[in-house]
């Protein structure tokens, strides 16, 4: 199955599952950085596989690992996407979005974590995202919580009030 890399106006962006990033067929051959998202993982409950196998590549810089569930609401105890989480991801791309022309994300299966990291950071990048809701299913608070670290709370002002 071949995977189409966004071409963005100043950042692409290619959106992979767990077995994608593990297989050669799926490593660009370019300079870039990945963020992969898992389940998370608890060695005796067995919740997540633990991180995703990557294939090596001296053209991947840096990788961000991170774990949540692929939630949009509360569900339990169930981990969702957390702020810090968010900021990490802002602190990652900042640090290498002038050193790259692509960002690899993956999640478990390259649906909805990934896809909405994607999206957001195209948003912020790019100035748009349409590619990546015509294509994928963005899970909206992954989105929602990377914009937010991106460009704050715009309902900071009212809460105050």
């Amino acid at each position: 199955m071949s995977r189409v890399v966004y071409q963005g106006e100043n950042m692409s962006f290619l959106v992979l599952g767990r077995a994608h990033v593990g297989m050669q067929e799926h490593t660009p051959d370019v300079p870039h950085i990945l963020i992969s998202v898992t389940d998370p993982y608890d060695g005796e409950e067995r919740l997540g596989c633990g991180p995703a196998s990557l294939f090596p590549s001296d053209k991947r810089l840096d990788v961000l690992r991170l774990e949540f569930f692929d939630l949009d609401e509360s569900f339990g105890n169930l981990e969702m996407m957390t702020e810090n989480q968010a900021e990490q991801i802002l602190t990652f791309v900042n640090k290498w979005k002038e050193q790259v022309g692509l960002i690899v994300v993956n999640c478990e299966m390259g649906v909805a974590r990934s896809s909405a990291v994607a999206a957001a950071l195209s948003r912020w990048i790019n100035g748009e995202d349409f590619f990546f809701y015509k294509e994928f299913c963005p899970n909206s608070w992954v989105y929602s919580k990377v914009l937010k670290a991106i460009y704050g709370d715009p309902w900071a002002q009212y809460k105050n009030e």
